[in-house]
């Protein structure tokens, strides 16, 4: 199950990190990157595997740098 996976989950937690800092909700995050609600969340629990695409996606939508997100990955 992806659930396990330590890499997914921490990718998931820095991705949550960054919603946070910028006061977004999961709502607001998914309206942003035209993600649906359901699939932010998962992706914060580390359930799914994310593909490049969606990465850039939120990463546009969190107005965050590849570096900002591999420094909470560190």
């Amino acid at each position: 199950m992806a659930g396990t996976n330590p890499d997914l989950i921490r990718f998931g937690a820095a991705i949550r990190t960054l919603r946070n800092r910028r006061r977004l909700t999961q709502e607001k995050l998914a309206a942003l990157t035209h993600l649906d609600r359901s699939f932010v969340g998962q992706i914060e629990r580390g359930e799914t595997n994310v593909s490049f695409l969606n990465v850039m996606r939120l990463l546009a939508g969190l107005k965050a740098s590849w570096s900002e997100l591999a420094a909470l990955l560190d």
